[in-house]
């Protein structure tokens, strides 16, 4: 089962949330996208109030299949990082159900050679939750993620980190307790076959990693828009909620508000 919230009316719009959060993480959005779009945010599989699969599963094809159930028309879909990535094979193996993309963040087109930073965060938080140091896995994490490197004020604003520490930590313990299992193979990332209107995202203190595929994905697309959102990590939706809303709005009333 995938658990969603669904508000407003309109032409439909899926939100998909980050690996370090849930579908709370759209509640900045929420209230002024459904003026006139019907928003339906989801928790992903093994994430939220959403099941855990029993057996490998590809969440691009699961997302298409909500979206025939749920909307059973076409959705304009808007990712955070994980997210995203996983948006950008849903428009791949699905494309008879997706509309415009807003892919935040995303690091699907990365370069083959992960960054330092990257690597750290990555190793030093498995190291410290193998030594059941799991509060200071969880800080490396946010350090990592939602401060970002090189910010003059060293760390993000105390609600942002409250909100993903709180989070990320209940999403380590439940997949310590209850692994997900395996997705299945994505689909090969063949750019030129997304032929609908993408919006990339991203901000100045994330990883280079991301960074990096946002540039991959603005030269390969067809029809791609970038935008970075200042003084923002990896989370410029819960940064800067109201510059990302307008942003995103303006992005939507042009490509898809006009299917009214």
């Amino acid at each position: 089962m995938i658990a969603f919230d669904e508000t407003g009316s309109g032409p439909p719009v899926v939100f998909l949330h980050s690996g370090l959060a849930d579908r709370r993480m759209w509640d900045p959005q929420i209230s002024a996208f459904a003026e006139r779009y019907r928003c339906l945010a989801l928790d992903l599989p093994g994430y939220g109030e959403s099941d855990t699969p029993a057996a490998p599963f590809s969440y691009a094809e699961l997302i298409g299949q909500f979206i025939a159930a749920q909307i059973g028309e076409p959705a304009a879909l808007i990712g955070s990082s994980f997210g995203a990535s996983r948006m950008l094979e849903t428009a791949l193996v699905a494309p008879e159900w997706t509309g415009p993309l807003v892919m935040a963040s995303s690091a699907v087109m990365r370069p083959e050679e992960t960054s330092p930073e990257l690597e750290a965060v990555w190793a030093d938080a498995d190291a410290a939750w193998d030594r059941r140091e799991r509060e200071l896995a969880n800080e490396i994490e946010i350090e990592g993620w939602v401060d970002g490197k090189g910010r003059r004020a060293g760390k993000a604003a105390p609600e942002v980190r409250d909100y993903f520490s709180r989070v990320n930590r209940s999403i380590w313990e439940r997949h310590a307790a209850s692994p997900v299992p395996d997705s299945l193979p994505g689909p090969a990332l063949e750019l030129e076959r997304i032929t609908q209107p993408v919006l990339l995202i991203d901000g100045p203190y994330d990883f280079p990693d991301v960074l990096a595929s946002n540039q991959t994905l603005l030269a390969g697309l067809p029809d791609a828009t970038y935008v970075s959102i200042g003084d923002t990590a990896h989370f410029p939706s819960y940064e800067r909620p109201e510059e990302f809303n307008r942003i995103v709005l303006e992005f939507l009333n042009r490509t898809w508000g006009a299917r009214e």
